[in-house]
């Protein structure tokens, strides 16, 4: 389990394509034209998208709904 309390940010009016295997990513993502997820992963937080491919390896979204309250200011 990931143990941070720090986020990553990210927004794009294209796509996020995560394709590297065992990771866990804590986060807010935004891509306007879609997301895709390859590899089995852990995110926490907030994916946002118009269009979601979560592949055939099933990965593990945790929504954390309160994930402002949590961010730092770098």
């Amino acid at each position: 389990m990931l143990l941070s309390d720090e986020y990553l940010g990210i927004m794009t009016p294209n796509s996020i394509n995560f394709n590297e295997a065992n990771i866990d990513v804590m986060g807010v993502f935004y891509a306007e034209t879609s997301v895709i997820v390859q590899k089995t992963d852990e995110y926490h937080g907030s994916i946002v998208s118009n269009y979601f491919n979560m592949g055939t390896n099933v990965p593990s979204i945790y929504q954390v709904h309160d994930t402002v309250n949590h961010m730092q200011e770098v």
